[in-house]
C-alpha cells in the first residue's frame, strides 16, 4: 500500500477485498448488478446463463456465528409484560414493565464419539460468547448416552472441563435431565451436535437451536427446533 497504509486496507483504514476493492465497494456493485439483472429480467434480455452466473455472484454466504449470536440475543434479551408495572405506571395508566432476574442459557455439548476435538473447542468457544450475553454465566450440560456433567459456569472457566465421554446420544436423556433438576425454565438451550440420536416425542416449551457441522460423516435431523448450519 501507499506510505503508511497498512497492507490490505483503503486510506480510511476499511478493508480491501479481492481486486483492491473495499468490503462496501463490493457491497455496491452487488447492489447494482441485482438493480441491472432486475431491470434484464422485467425487459425479457437477460440469457439463461448469463441469469446462472449472476445468481452464484449475488449468493450471499450466511455468517453462521453471527446467526447464532442475534437468535441468542434475541431469546436472551429482557421480555416486556403486563405482570410487572412499568416505571410509568400511574393511577389511571398501567404500563408494562420488564421481566425480573437473568435470562438463563443453556448450552449442550454432545462429546459422542462422532465429534471431534477440534468441533469440541469451536462449541466451547461459542458457548463461551453466549454466556457473555447472560451476565457472563451460564449453566453448561456435557453427555454423550448419559448426561455426566452440569452446572452453572463462567464463561472464562471454560478450559477447566472434566474429561470427555465418548459414547452414542441421547436427546431424550438430555431433555429428562434438564426438566428433572432445572428449577428456572431456560431461555434458551443451544446444543452443539451431529443430532445422531434419539429424540423425545414431545418439544420442550422453550426455544431450542441445535449448531450441526456441515462436514464430516454427515449429520441427523432434528423433529423440533431451529437449525444453524455450522462451517469451519
Amino acid at each position: 500500500g501507499k506510505k503508511g497504509q497498512a497492507q490490505g486496507m483503503d486510506a480510511n483504514g476499511n478493508a480491501q477485498g479481492q481486486g483492491g476493492m473495499t468490503e462496501e465497494q463490493k457491497a455496491q456493485w452487488k447492489q447494482r448488478i441485482a438493480s441491472a439483472t432486475a431491470a434484464a429480467k422485467a425487459a425479457g434480455k437477460m440469457p439463461g446463463a448469463i441469469a446462472e452466473y449472476v445468481t452464484t455472484i449475488l449468493e450471499a454466504k450466511r455468517d453462521w456465528r453471527r446467526e447464532l449470536r442475534s437468535l441468542a440475543m434475541t431469546a436472551l434479551r429482557s421480555r416486556w409484560t403486563w405482570k410487572v408495572p412499568g416505571r410509568r405506571s400511574g393511577s389511571h395508566i398501567r404500563t408494562p414493565g420488564k421481566e425480573k432476574g437473568v435470562p438463563v442459557a443453556i448450552c449442550y455439548i454432545d462429546t459422542s464419539g462422532s465429534q471431534s476435538d477440534a468441533d469440541i473447542q469451536r462449541c466451547l468457544s461459542e458457548t463461551a460468547k453466549i454466556f457473555k450475553i447472560c451476565g457472563g454465566k451460564g449453566h453448561l450440560i456435557l453427555g454423550d448416552s448419559e448426561i455426566y456433567f452440569s452446572g452453572e459456569m463462567d464463561a472464562k472457566n471454560l478450559a477447566h472441563l472434566p474429561q470427555v465421554q465418548r459414547g452414542g446420544t441421547s436427546f431424550t436423556v438430555l431433555f429428562d435431565h434438564i426438566e428433572e433438576t432445572m428449577k428456572k425454565k431456560p431461555s434458551l438451550l443451544v446444543g452443539f451436535t451431529d443430532l445422531l440420536g434419539p429424540f423425545p416425542e414431545r418439544a420442550p416449551n422453550y426455544p431450542v437451536v441445535w449448531c450441526v457441522p456441515v462436514s464430516g460423516s454427515g449429520h441427523g435431523e432434528a423433529p423440533w427446533g431451529k437449525i444453524i448450519k455450522v462451517t469451519v
